[in-house]
């Protein structure tokens, strides 16, 4: 059961990072916005913590490539950001059990996942 912020994670370099799960732990705060410096990694499982605030413009930078997304069961708020239509591999995307608003971009069922 790790806890505290999951920022520490941005001081660690992960260039060559492809797969981080790190859920069902007890990480707090707000998601991080040093994805960039992750460029290679694809699957991401945050789910079934205790993070917070809104899911950074960062998580889909241009280079993204992501084939699965999981941050269920969180205390995420706000609306999808619009960088993840540049996550054009991306087959797996899970936001649910958050407080997450606004409408299901159009752009989910025809840019994903094609």
């Amino acid at each position: 059961m790790l806890r505290g912020s999951i920022s520490s994670i941005c001081s660690i370099n992960y260039t060559n990072l492809t797969n981080l799960d790190l859920s069902y732990n007890q990480f707090s705060g707000p998601l991080p916005e040093c994805w960039t410096s992750m460029s290679r990694l694809s699957i991401l499982n945050l789910a079934n913590n205790h993070l917070s605030g809104e899911i950074s413009e960062d998580l889909g930078q241009s280079n993204c490539l992501f084939l699965s997304l999981q941050l269920q069961s969180n205390h995420l708020v706000g609306e999808l950001p619009s960088s993840l239509r540049n996550c054009q591999h991306l087959t797996m995307l899970d936001v649910g059990g958050n407080q997450l608003t606004g409408n299901i971009p159009a752009w989910i069922g025809t840019n994903l996942g094609s």
